[in-house]
């Protein structure tokens, strides 16, 4: 087959059940729920585009690009491309390319100011042949095996699923001490729709009890791997005020995890976090574990200055 055998469009909520199983079919090692699409690219706190690719015979949906829309600091939008899925039977004929022009447009028409990816190895390559897109960033990934020592001395951690009510307005106090701090703006709206309106994961707050000043806070992650059962936990995003708050809070997430028995214990630093509070809490580099944030700019916006973008594992699709 080809091209001329496809028809593209961007795709309506009737159409992501359609989307969903192709998730399915491209990624059976992981499949979604009924519900995940809306939530992906149609719930009320963010916006999204969903691009589609129609085999003209049947009709059917064989290819799709979702883009989240989501709010960042300084007023920016963001298109974070979270899904390029190509059905097995109708790869390698150029259709990811085919969307990628599309959803550009698109996200144009949104007023976008850049999309952005952390690909896999597959997607890296496409996007390579895409002079636009261009490395920003790289993910600081960390990992802790093995035993744990507490750097500090122990303190009361409240362990909670639902939105701590402080968690915006630390966000807020961050953002005042570090004025050029830029990134993905966590808001109560933003917060609420990614950790607790997840359709597949389950995340807990760590912050400290006891009625105690919120100059921290930590979002966790269990995850057990489907084919072996080994257990392993990440620390998806971290705020924190100063050094002391940061090595206890980093203390009390890694108990909280190690209390479900994981193996490993993952997190993206971000650059609010130095080497020496990781390196003296046990964490070690992983390479392995790290991506790199591509983007491209749209509209012929002002170029960012990514040493200042606050990255987490929360801002992927990964996590």
């Amino acid at each position: 087959m080809s091209k001329a055998d496809y028809s593209i469009e961007r795709l309506g909520s009737s159409d992501l059940p359609a989307v969903e199983a192709l998730f399915n079919a491209v990624f059976p090692w992981k499949p979604v729920p009924p519900g995940f699409a809306a939530w992906r690219y149609a719930s009320r706190e963010i916006g999204g585009i969903c691009v589609g690719v129609r085999e003209s015979a049947s009709g059917r949906v064989v290819a799709a690009h979702g883009v989240q829309l989501l709010p960042a600091t300084r007023g920016l939008l963001i298109g974070l491309s979270v899904d390029v899925m190509v059905h097995p039977e109708h790869q390698r004929i150029g259709l990811g390319g085919l969307m990628e022009e599309r959803v550009r447009a698109e996200a144009e028409k949104a007023d976008c100011t850049l999309l952005m990816c952390f690909p896999n190895p597959k997607l890296a390559r496409l996007r390579e042949t895409i002079p636009e897109w261009e490395p920003a960033l790289q993910a600081r990934a960390y990992r802790l095996e093995g035993g744990f020592a507490s750097p500090v001395a122990p303190r009361a951690w409240l362990v909670m699923a639902n939105l701590p009510d402080q968690v915006e307005i630390l966000w807020q106090a961050l953002r005042k001490q570090a004025p050029d701090l830029m990134g993905i703006d966590r808001s109560r709206a933003y917060l609420a729709w990614r950790f607790m309106r997840h359709p597949v994961n389950r995340y807990q707050w760590i912050l400290p009890a006891n009625g105690e000043e919120v100059r921290g806070a930590a979002v966790t992650k269990l995850w057990v791997d489907p084919t072996t059962n080994v257990r392993f936990g990440d620390i998806v995003d971290l705020l924190a005020l100063d050094p002391g708050s940061t090595k206890a809070l980093l203390f009390a997430a890694c108990e909280h995890l190690r209390s479900q028995s994981v193996s490993k214990i993952t997190l993206w630093a971000p650059w609010t976090v130095t080497d020496e509070e990781l390196t003296s809490c046990g964490f070690e580099p992983d390479p392995q574990l790290s991506r790199t944030l591509q983007v491209r700019y749209l509209n012929k916006r002002p170029r960012i200055d990514f040493s200042e973008w606050f990255l987490a594992q929360s801002d992927t699709d990964l996590y």
